[in-house]
């Protein structure tokens, strides 16, 4: 067994390994460290969703109409007639969930700053943080704010409802509404 003073420059030297790879081998190595990673990111090796469909479509539909609180906003004859048809359950689910990312048309979060001296600037939402808020107004201008004790900041978020449902759908409620839309054709 190596004490101290023998043991020291073994450590300081480090293991005796061999990273001689050529310019394949290293390539090899990052396809199957990519894939795997991403194996493990999408739980799986199946990266497409799975059983979306797997919802009762009454059920869904009585959500949209009671506890979801869908219907307030949206009518199955008008902005969500033949949605299924329109779009795949992954489609389908991300729209509710998350509507305002992705590749779908998205609205304008509007925010109105009013300063201490009482005017206020209006304008679509570009950054807004606990110590900033940016704004770009309809003249093209962008305007920036810190956030003070004395500075108002109000925001008008088209998708409010669907972010304060983020906290209550139950896995249930997403298969089942997911289920009930795609049935919209």
């Amino acid at each position: 067994m190596l004490y101290g003073k023998e043991l020291a420059p073994l450590l300081a030297k480090g293991p005796n390994h061999n990273f001689n790879f050529d310019e394949k081998q290293l390539a090899d190595i990052s396809q199957f460290l990519t894939k795997s990673i991403n194996s493990i990111l999408r739980s799986g090796y199946n990266s497409q969703p799975t059983n979306l469909l797997s919802g009762d479509a009454k059920a869904g539909e009585a959500y949209f109409n009671g506890a979801g609180g869908c219907n307030k906003c949206h009518s199955t004859t008008e902005d969500l007639a033949h949605v299924g048809t329109r779009y795949a359950p992954a489609a389908l689910q991300q729209k509710f969930l998350f509507p305002n990312f992705g590749l779908f048309l998205r609205k304008k979060v509007q925010v109105t700053v009013q300063l201490a001296s009482g005017k206020s600037y209006t304008g679509d939402l570009v950054h807004l943080d606990d110590f900033t808020v940016t704004l770009h107004e309809k003249s093209g201008e962008t305007r920036s704010f810190n956030r003070t004790a004395r500075i108002k900041v109000t925001e008008e978020n088209p998708y409010a409802g669907h972010i304060a449902l983020l906290d209550k759908y139950t896995d249930a409620d997403i298969h089942n509404l997911t289920t009930y839309l795609a049935t919209l054709k």
